[in-house]
């Protein structure tokens, strides 16, 4: 007897059957490929998310009052800050830095920015880089210092001054620190009457001398600006942050971080 084959309609059968069975192994191994990228492009938005919101704490701890300008100040649009280096001490210190976070629209939507200056060691270099973060964060262009960071549509921030959040553009903490009398107005200070010509020429010298020794050093590589006694502030106790964050990130809504003063003493 000869050997019965397969015929063609079981031939077509068993290739039907393959089709199914490759195109079912396809579709998992596609399904397992997305969820893979799914998940990357999830880690790496949060690692992005996480950078951001670490580098702006980092920001906010190393904040420093220089007595010249405010140590923090928002104007709606851009967030200036003074801030020391972390891992330098005050002795091997490069000088001090000039931080400007904003919103900036571009081609791609808007974003979340960083700007920081040059270190900076005397006051008119500080001025200086006060001044060009102010202008970066209003459209302003820069050629180093900048940071893209992330997608963003709005963003709002508050400080904690008084015992409550108030809007950082209010009068609440803002007020003008009382300045020391000037060596003129001691010197105009009525003396005791009846005092000898040669004790009473004495006794206004020695009132000019404590005034002029009460004063701080000025260094000669750049003289004091005139307004920088009245626009000296004291850190603000908090710091509340609220992100709406765009479109690119996984983790897209509504995000708000706060942030405490660490030299705030608890109420007793």
């Amino acid at each position: 007897m000869r050997p019965r084959g397969f015929t063609l309609v079981e031939m077509l059968v068993a290739i039907a059957v393959m089709a199914v069975v490759a195109l079912l192994g396809w579709r998992a191994i596609d399904g397992m490929q997305r969820g893979r990228d799914i998940n990357r492009d999830h880690a790496a938005g949060l690692q992005r998310l996480q950078a951001a919101t670490g580098q702006w704490t980092a920001d906010l701890d190393t904040l420093i009052d220089t007595g010249e300008i405010r140590p923090i100040e928002f104007d709606g649009r851009v967030l200036r800050l003074t801030r020391n280096d972390a891992l330098q001490s005050r002795l091997d210190s490069e000088g001090l830095r000039v931080v400007a976070w904003a919103r900036r629209d571009s081609a791609g939507g808007s974003r979340w920015m960083r700007w920081q200056s040059e270190p900076v060691r005397s006051r008119e270099a500080l001025a200086r880089a006060w001044q060009a973060g102010g202008d970066w964060g209003r459209g302003g262009q820069a050629t180093e210092g900048v940071v893209d960071l992330l997608p963003l549509t709005d963003w709002q921030i508050y400080f904690h001054r008084g015992g409550s959040w108030t809007n950082p553009q209010s009068s609440i903490g803002n007020e003008t620190p009382a300045s020391a009398p000037s060596a003129s107005t001691a010197a105009s200070a009525e003396l005791p009457a009846g005092l000898p010509p040669d004790l009473a020429k004495a006794a206004q010298a020695a009132a000019e001398a404590v005034v002029n020794d009460a004063a701080p050093l000025v260094s000669d590589e750049a003289p004091p600006a005139a307004s920088s006694r009245t626009t000296a502030s004291v850190v603000p106790d908090g710091v509340r942050l609220v992100l709406d964050l765009g479109p690119g990130l996984p983790q897209g809504g509504r995000l708000r971080i706060d942030w405490v003063r660490p030299t705030l003493e608890a109420a007793r």
